[in-house]
């Protein structure tokens, strides 16, 4: 019987360690899909983490999402920038420089003949 016991407790352990690599397998495998497909829609290596869908299917929306997203914040980033306040108007400093400032504000007194 100690036989039978140590042949049972032996497939037990190697079922455990196949079911270790199938299980390893699957995660690289799992893995060399996410970098592809970040590959493939342009996501920088550092957003792939943020796929972490398990299907297949999914991993592929979840990626064409996260792409779409990209590009969308990308669009308003240059958005932005062409958004930007102008200089401020500093016209008001070089006709003070120059003399022929009012005294009165920016707003102009007008004299009138007495």
């Amino acid at each position: 019987m100690t036989e039978r016991a140590e042949s049972e407790e032996t497939q037990e352990l190697f079922i455990a360690e196949l079911q270790s690599q199938l299980a390893q397998a699957r995660r690289e495998a799992l893995q060399a899909k996410r970098e592809a497909l970040a590959a493939q829609h342009g996501i920088p290596a550092e957003l792939i983490a943020l796929l972490r869908a398990e299907d297949s299917e999914q991993l592929a929306q979840d990626a064409a999402l996260l792409a779409r997203a990209m590009r969308a914040r990308g669009a308003q980033g240059v958005l932005g920038h062409a958004a930007e306040p102008a200089a401020p108007d500093l016209s008001w400093l070089r006709e003070r420089l120059s003399g022929r400032a009012n005294p009165f504000g920016r707003g102009g007194v007008r004299w009138q003949d007495e």
